[in-house]
Formats: structure tokens, sequence, C-alpha cells
């Protein structure tokens, strides 16, 4: 809940300002996924404003569709604004301080995990980034939630974890492309380990 409201803070402020036009865009293909339809647009990321037809879809493409679409979740039960688009990174931003506490917890001890995870969170730029409607918060707790079932599969064996590192893999690479650079990445750390 700390978490929460360190990150949280101005979370219902207009969209305006330097990186907020992240916000306008991602909230805007969640928007029309939500007017058109997941079929209509099959998936694809609309930026129209306003309603067009079908056939004058304007698509953007250069960042695999998940943020929008978890962006979706958010509208349709907490209704279209700037507060339910910053919801789906802060909780994600959120995530990932608790992922980065269990990871240290598991690599050295509990000490170092509160330790990594209070240094993550006072860091001026997860404060600002960590509410930005970008892919950069999805991105990082689905990478962490990787990492973190390769390490636990890999001293446990156990499918459940095999099962959290594939899922993992496959949603951070339908988040941004960075989520593609763990495959080589993980596989560098197998073959050194």
């Amino acid at each position: 809940s700390v978490i929460l409201i360190l990150i949280g803070q101005n979370l219902d402020k207009p969209f305006w300002g330097e990186h907020d036009w992240n916000g306008v865009r991602y909230g805007n293909i969640a928007r029309n996924y939500l007017r058109y339809g997941l079929l209509d647009t099959k998936l694809g990321q609309v930026e129209n404003s306003g309603y067009v037809g079908k056939g004058e879809f304007g698509y953007y493409t250069h960042y695999p569709p998940l943020l929008p679409l978890s962006i979706v979740f958010s509208y349709r039960f907490l209704g279209i604004s700037e507060w339910a688009t910053r919801l789906i990174p802060i909780l994600f931003t959120s995530l990932s301080i608790v992922l980065i506490l269990l990871i240290g917890s598991k690599l050295w001890d509990f000490r170092i995990g509160i330790m990594a995870s209070g240094l993550a969170l006072a860091t001026p730029m997860v404060l600002y980034f960590g509410k930005n409607a970008s892919h950069e918060p999805l991105t990082l707790f689905l990478i962490l939630l990787t990492f973190f079932g390769y390490l636990h599969f890999s001293k446990t064996g156990k499918l459940a974890y095999k099962l959290l590192f594939i899922l993992g893999l496959i949603f951070a690479q339908l988040s941004a492309w960075a989520g593609y650079f763990l495959i080589p990445s993980i596989t560098l750390v197998f073959l050194l380990k």
C-alpha cells in the first residue's frame, strides 16, 4: 500500500506535460478497442479520434498491443478517465517493486531484497515514470516475472514455475520490444551457470 501511495500521487491530473502524450495515445487506442471491439480492430491499435468506418482505421504499429489491451480492462470497470489510464502502470510498477523484493530475497536474503526494492522505489524516475501510461512499467514487471519464474524453476524444477517463466516470456514480448531481449539473455545465463 505504501508503494501505491508513493507512485499514485496526482493520479487524476489531466494529461498535459512532457510525457503525458503516452496516456493520450494509449488511452485513445484503448477507447477505440471499446468503441469498435477487438474483432473489428483485429487487435490492431486503432488511433483514429472520433468515429470512423472500418475501412478508415489508422493503425499504430510501433509497439505490441498489450498495454492498451490492459487499459481496456481498467476502462471497462472504472470508466474512461486519466486515473483509470494511469492505474495500469501504477499497478505494474507496484508489482515490480514486490518482485524485486522477492528476487533479491531468493538470490541473497530478505534484507537485501528489502534494500533493493526500497532503492528502486526511492528512485525519482520510478516515481515519475511508474504512473506514465507507457510500455516500460508493464514490460519491467513481465521481465521480472519471467526471471522470477526462471530462477525458481532452475532451483526447484516445478512445473508451475516453468509455466510462469513461459507465460512471462510470451507476455513480455507482447508488451514491448525489450521483452525480446529475454530469450538471448536468459539463454546466456543458463549456459554460463
